[in-house]
């Protein structure tokens, strides 16, 4: 009997349990062993108390997934901060605060965390995801640029849909750079994407290189590596840092894909995951079956990139059905397409050219983009400007002479191609869209796209829109009282050109999406029409 009950003693030190008995148990008398080893376990169940099995959990670092019994269990890495759900298809996002509110905080010692979930009557094969590259606020005076104009036309878009709707920010939502330390400025921002602001719509959040803590940091008790080190400001605000999230038939996950390389600056960076980040990313990928749309959420294009494991990534991506990465950082708009099924979209700043104007380096106005989903696909995406004479959904392109003259007192310029030449700036554009020219109100034939090239100074291989950095280097000066230059020469991947038949005609350009949907411009721009890219006042 003594040897009985010493065995009993082991196993019941061995072996936690989620029974029926437990806090959000559903009664139904079964009992889930925690393996030894495993101390970091809980019990999903949803708003009608049953064990929701098949549900995906992580620490950020490992991922389990809830059995019959609706338990989980897994080890917990020293590093974590939160435990986390990936919400199933079928279950509402919940909210708290008017912040998606998918996580719990890891506290010490405490093992078990529970979840309840709310179903939803059937899974959303049809909605919205809005994406918004940048924000980028260093101050108050920017965060109230950002709640005066872009979340209003953030929320008309989503009051005015007809299909449930979704936000994801692509990094940089502050600007913590050099001397410049803004992590104080990210619950102010983290307040102004409230579902209060976005009519309704809850807005997930993605880590850029400026979201970080304030260099230099260190490796710790609490963080590992300094990698770790700079995320934890951002952590603690918005959440996780890779995770995931399931609509319909979409799997969307966000990955901060910037590797720090030396804890002294936060401008040390490659574009990268780390190695522990594509252990994780390869877990959650596991529980999610081929024929599945995955949309990828990035701060860092990964075109063009061979840098740590995101060639691993881009080959695991292309094993699903349909692939869209989502990706900012770059303040200019371009879309690449890998594949038939892989896409990447590099969405323009809603700063614009960093809050010193309503335009892009590139042209693209201050804005983001909404995409519409049908089950395993997305069959629809538009952009959209945010400031006056540019919020309207029809604005999508701009129209220049090709000798046009722009800038100000600190610089003026003027486009490098002969008068007789028509430039447009299709912001969204892709191989995809047709762009033609009428002439005196008849066809006169197919503009065609100028391959891309970043001059510093005008020339007639330029692709770049010198309308805008006419007015972000010529007129505010930009480069010239501060910046650094090339930051506002952007180039443009989506400039197109016309060589007239008959200079003397009037001009029309209309330019049509792949949705079928025609967008026209019959007015020439330059240094004289500069009203629509002065900043507001408030």
């Amino acid at each position: 009997m003594k040897r009985l009950l010493f065995l009993l003693t082991v196993c019941a030190a061995m072996f936690a349990s989620c029974s029926s008995d437990d806090e959000g148990g559903s009664g139904s008398g079964l009992i889930t062993p925690i393996e030894q080893g495993n101390d970091l376990y809980g019990v999903i169940t949803d708003d009608k108390g049953n064990r929701m099995e098949g549900v995906v959990v992580s620490d950020g670092f490992s991922v389990a997934v809830t059995d019959q019994n609706g338990c989980y269990q897994l080890k917990r890495s020293s590093d974590a901060v939160y435990v986390f759900y990936s919400t199933p298809a079928d279950c509402r996002i919940e909210t708290e605060g008017g912040s998606p509110r998918f996580y719990t905080a890891l506290q010490p010692k405490v093992e078990r965390y529970d979840f309840r979930l709310t179903k939803l009557s059937a899974p959303e094969t049809r909605f919205k995801l809005f994406c918004l590259a940048d924000p980028q606020s260093k101050n108050a005076t920017y965060n109230a640029r950002f709640i005066n104009e872009t979340m209003p036309i953030v929320k008309a878009e989503v009051e005015s849909s007809d299909v449930p709707c979704y936000g994801v920010t692509l990094g940089d939502i502050v600007y913590t750079e050099g001397s410049t330390n803004t992590m104080s400025n990210m619950v102010p921002m983290r307040n102004a994407m409230r579902t209060t602001f976005s009519g309704g719509m809850p807005i997930f959040q993605t880590m850029g290189n400026h979201d970080n803590n304030f260099a230099p940091v260190s490796a710790d008790d609490k963080s590992s590596t300094f990698n770790l080190a700079f995320q934890r400001q951002f952590e603690y605000v918005f959440g996780p840092i890779n995770y995931s999230w399931n609509r319909g038939d979409a799997h969307i996950i966000s990955m901060r894909d910037i590797q720090y390389t030396a804890g002294t600056a936060s401008n040390k960076y490659d574009r990268a995951f780390t190695d522990e980040q594509w252990e994780w990313l390869k877990a959650d990928l596991s529980h999610v079956d081929k024929d599945k749309m995955i949309i990828f959420c990035v701060h860092i294009p990964l075109v063009n990139s061979n840098t740590p494991h995101v060639q691993d990534v881009l080959n695991l991506l292309k094993e699903y059905k349909e692939v869209h990465i989502m990706a900012g950082h770059t303040h200019y708009a371009r879309n690449y397409i890998y594949s038939d099924k892989m896409y990447e979209h590099i969405h323009g700043a809603v700063c614009g050219a960093f809050w010193y104007s309503n335009v892009c380096g590139d042209g693209t106005p201050n804005g983001f983009a909404v995409y519409e989903i049908d089950g395993t696909t997305i069959d629809n995406w538009r952009f959209r400007g945010v400031n006056d004479q540019m919020n309207d959904p029809s604005f999508q392109l701009r129209m220049y002479r090709g000798n046009a003259p722009t800038g100000g007192d600190y610089e003026r310029f003027q486009f490098g191609y002969d008068s007789n030449v028509v430039l447009a700036n299709v912001f969204n554009a892709d191989k995809d869209w047709k762009v033609q020219l009428y002439e005196n109100g008849v066809l006169s034939g197919d503009m065609t796209p100028v391959a891309y090239k970043k001059e510093e100074n005008p020339s007639a291989a330029s692709s770049q829109d010198w309308w805008a950095i006419g007015y972000n280097v010529g007129v505010v000066g930009r480069g010239h009282s501060g910046g650094t230059r090339s930051n506002y020469t952007t180039g443009c991947y989506h400039m197109y050109k016309y060589t007239l038949k008959d200079p003397s005609s009037t001009v029309k350009v209309v330019a049509t999406d792949p949705f079928g949907r025609s967008y026209e411009c019959d007015k020439f721009y330059s240094n004289s029409d500069y009203t629509s890219a002065t900043p507001p006042t408030h």
